[in-house]
């Protein structure tokens, strides 16, 4: 496969395939590249998530204050909700091609995703306002 039949297939800019192949990611294999095109995008989502996450932190006036660094555990927050949606569509398509293998694997990941996410969340209410 070539760099633009490549570029084309993941929908990215000829420069970032080239910028991959010399990282060692086999362009010859459209499985693997959109697997690790997949990885870029919730890399970047997730990046881009953190620095644009700008809520204010601040303490319960009757509780005790956040163990910890409140602004991380809520980038940490909106970021789980980023892979929780980037599984969800992973899920979707592996259950659209009938992937049951797929499906159940990232159904379990989903799962794990959401129930992190669940608790997380009872932490923060319980100690931000």
């Amino acid at each position: 496969m070539t760099v633009s039949e490549a570029a084309r297939l993941v929908n990215k800019s000829e420069k970032t395939i080239r910028r991959w192949k010399n990282d060692g990611v086999d362009i010859s294999n459209p499985a693997a590249l959109r697997e690790h095109s997949d990885f870029m995008d919730l890399r970047a989502r997730g990046a881009a998530a953190a620095m644009a996450f700008d809520r204010p932190a601040a303490t319960s006036v009757k509780g005790p204050s956040f163990p910890g660094d409140a602004s991380k555990a809520l980038a940490a927050l909106d970021t789980l909700e980023s892979l929780k949606a980037a599984f969800q569509k992973r899920l979707d398509k592996a259950k659209k091609i009938e992937d049951e293998l797929e499906a159940g694997m990232l159904a379990e990941e989903l799962n794990s995703l959401t129930e992190a996410h669940r608790l997380l969340d009872i932490v923060c209410e319980g100690y931000l306002v």
